[in-house]
């Protein structure tokens, strides 16, 4: 078993809240690129959740990816989600990667 530490915890946990508001902003919505790009994004979200707690997503904090280089979401969810709690927790999502991880 991978031993998970403190702040692959907190990515996770960050990651959680991100994938919870996004499958609300896909129960709420009758719009069908406002599902489809949700159900993309909670799919991106789990992915890199299961990433982290296997070991296998890099870190920045070990060298393993170039400096300033984020996990891209922010940019996705800005183009369909707008400003909101969602892009505020992708925010924090990508914050936390770029400077815990």
């Amino acid at each position: 078993m991978i031993t998970v530490d403190a702040a692959v915890e907190e990515f996770v946990r960050l990651l959680d809240v991100a994938t919870v508001i996004a499958q609300e902003m896909k129960n709420s919505s009758r719009d069908a690129c406002v599902i489809q790009a949700a159900e993309v994004t909670i799919k991106n979200l789990k992915g890199f959740r299961s990433l982290a707690l296997s070991g296998g997503l890099p870190r920045p904090s070990r060298g393993e990816v170039a400096l300033g280089a984020g996990l891209d979401l922010r940019r996705g969810v800005g183009e369909w989600a707008g400003a909101g709690k969602l892009v505020e927790a992708i925010g924090q999502v990508e914050h936390h990667y770029e400077h815990s991880l």
